[in-house]
């Protein structure tokens, strides 16, 4: 079923994330780049997040579908 491929999915980037916050890119946009945020492609979508390094810990902004414009968005 699509719905449990895609929460599988998402379920992969978490455990992603607590092994390494940098393996997904950071954001396209300078704006966004530059205040830290990074971006990991899930199936369709697009889950923006940021890293603290001193707190260790990864603060997931919000998902979006991929073709809205997140950056405008966020």
């Amino acid at each position: 079923m699509a719905a449990t491929a895609f929460s599988d999915a998402v379920y992969d980037c978490y455990d992603n994330l607590e092994t390494d916050p940098y393996l997904y890119e950071s954001c396209r946009d300078a704006k966004l780049k530059k205040e830290g945020y990074r971006r990991a492609v899930i199936k369709n979508y697009v889950l923006v997040y940021k890293v603290n390094d001193d707190t260790k810990t990864v603060t997931v902004h919000r998902f979006f579908y991929g073709r809205q414009d997140y950056v405008g968005l966020i």
